[in-house]
């Protein structure tokens, strides 16, 4: 995404020049280099970036995490954090102020570009709530709108600016939406649209209202059916079937085997869902797991999701003559092969790891996708965030491994960014606010808690459908005594 403006806030004068030097090798715009975190706040009034890499350990009365408070209390700018500190107690203050992404020091090129990239790539909280909906309505077959509070259009996709007739989005923007749709008597979801010809057409549109985090209505979305009744059984028809086909290869409760269970949800988007999670015997002593989103929604997310599930399988089970690979190794290979020569695949995060059964001994890799969340039977659960970028993006990248013990009675949980990113009952939003849920939630049996967060979830879209996909699955090693 050229030509955006980067603040960099780092007190390391040679780390930030040659970080400056990567960006606007690729075209970004680096206005100065900040070094004290008093100073951040009026370098983004000055020069309004779309993005801060910030590093958390910085000269000044103030670190990067509180300069970082400072700017999303103002402002609604992404944050990477750039930093050498891994602690608990860091993560969790950082974790605070929702940051894009975490980049461990040192770090590779390719790793600091594939996260500027995403961030930029992503929505943003206050207008950018609104704006949640925007990656949905591109790949969405039908035409759709984005309208603020006060019903002037914000965004329209492909389909909508060409059934109006107007010769580009941004021609659309700001315009009252009720010049293009007026109501009818014929029902609440049947509206008269106009198209800029003066031709009118009978349509039937779908409203979705947007709420911001605090639960202040912004705007809605508005999705208008321009296929027959036959076209869209057959849409819907296809849509359901390949969603039916994913929910066919969740894994059952005791796909860990003996000493475990299994427990989550997929609730997929009715265009077509790229979520999928998994549980499965790698070799004699271990079971491995994996949670993944592929980005967008459709059938081609859902196909991608539908292929990915044999594709792990294969690659990760212990076959004659090769042993079952580390989730390094096994992340790799599947970033390699779908990043090879020709490949037109999409991007796709993922978590996968492995564990023994007998001592409960955990690896994982995190490649782009939320943090695993370890919630101990007593004590503070915790945010697992090693690992590296989404995948299908670069031939070449940097993976971490992590590990971890379950003991008896603790549980591993991986989520979706659509439930991450969806405000759950009272708790809000964000990484934060789930390990808030999942610590709450300890004491319910795992069944009975993957039910409740998925009834949570469902709750905020009255029950009907998710806009966005949202899964997660949740492993617990049980006490010898429910053995």
């Amino acid at each position: 995404m050229a030509n955006e403006t980067i603040l960099i806030v780092e007190d390391e004068v040679l780390v930030g020049e040659e970080i400056r030097e990567e960006l606007e090798r690729f075209g970004y715009k680096v206005p100065e280099i900040v070094s004290r975190g008093e100073a951040v706040s009026e370098a983004v009034s000055r020069f309004k970036p779309s993005l801060i890499l910030m590093d958390i350990r910085i000269e000044g009365e103030i670190d990067g995490i509180a300069a970082a408070a400072e700017v999303r209390a103002a402002e609604d700018i992404p944050i990477i954090y750039l930093t050498a500190f891994s602690d608990q107690e860091t993560l969790a203050r950082a974790a605070d102020t929702d940051p894009s992404a975490y980049l461990l020091k040192p770090f590779s090129e390719r790793e600091l570009m594939a996260n500027v990239s995403m961030a930029l790539s992503k929505p943003r909280t206050g207008e950018g709530e609104l704006r949640r909906s925007e990656p949905f309505l591109e790949v969405l077959d039908l035409p759709g709108f984005l309208i603020d509070a006060e019903g002037r259009i914000q965004f329209a996709n492909a389909s909508a600016i060409s059934l109006v007739g107007y010769r580009d989005r941004a021609a659309l923007r700001g315009t009252p939406l009720s010049r293009i749709l007026r109501e009818t008597r014929a029902g609440d979801d049947h509206r008269i649209l106009s198209s800029i010809d003066g031709a009118e057409k009978d349509v039937v549109v779908r409203v979705e209202p947007i709420e911001s985090a605090g639960g202040r209505a912004i705007g809605s979305l508005v999705i208008i059916d321009r296929m027959s009744a036959k076209e869209r059984r057959l849409m819907d028809i296809s849509a359901d079937a390949a969603n039916d086909a994913l929910h066919a290869r969740l894994p059952a409760a005791d796909a860990a085997g003996l000493g475990y269970i299994v427990a989550g949800f997929l609730l997929a988007s009715p265009a077509g869902s790229g979520d999928l999670y998994d549980v499965f015997p790698v070799d004699e002593d271990r079971f491995g797991f994996y949670a993944l989103d592929v980005m967008g929604h459709g059938m081609l997310p859902s196909l991608f999701a539908f292929s990915l599930h044999d594709v792990v399988r294969l690659l990760a089970t212990k076959r004659k003559g090769r042993h079952a690979p580390s989730p390094v190794e096994l992340v790799a290979a599947i970033n390699k092969r779908y990043t090879a020569a020709g490949s037109s695949s999409p991007f796709f995060t993922l978590v996968y790891g492995d564990v023994n059964r007998k001592d409960g001994k955990y690896r994982y890799v995190r490649a782009g996708h939320p943090p695993l969340i370890h919630v101990p039977k007593v004590g503070a659960a915790r945010i697992e965030m090693t690992g590296g970028p989404a995948l299908g993006a670069f031939a070449e990248i940097s993976l971490e491994e992590g590990s971890g013990v379950l003991g008896c009675g603790d549980r591993i949980i991986m989520c979706s960014d659509g439930l991450i990113e969806g405000k759950l009952g009272d708790t809000g939003k964000g990484v934060d606010a789930f390990l808030r849920v999942a610590e709450i939630g300890r004491s319910l049996e795992t069944r009975v808690f993957a039910a409740s967060v998925k009834a949570a979830a469902l709750g905020k879209t009255g029950g009907a459908y998710s806009l966005d996909d949202s899964s997660m699955l949740v492993i617990e090693r049980l006490e010898e005594k429910q053995v």
